[in-house]
């Protein structure tokens, strides 16, 4: 589905896009160019920040998708 796109009617909002709507497709390979600050095959996650040693989070925390992240969470956000 889209990171982000218009809703067309009550209760249909993150349509099916190529590449998550964040990416461009190449038609000749099937393989998606991701725009900056998203990864993944389909373009399907934000890209975690990285230091200037290439440490992603800057060496502190855990980069992880937000379907881990809804995994972790129990009430009202809270992990």
């Amino acid at each position: 589905p889209a990171w982000f796109d218009e809703a067309r009617a009550n209760n249909e909002a993150h349509n099916e896009y190529e590449c998550s709507n964040m990416g461009t497709c190449d038609y000749t390979t099937g393989t998606c160019t991701c725009h900056e600050g998203f990864e993944g095959a389909a373009c399907e996650r934000m890209a975690c920040p990285k230091d200037m040693y290439g440490n992603e989070c800057s060496g502190h925390g855990e980069c992880i998708s937000m379907a881990e992240a809804a995994k972790r969470t129990r009430t009202n956000g809270v992990v």
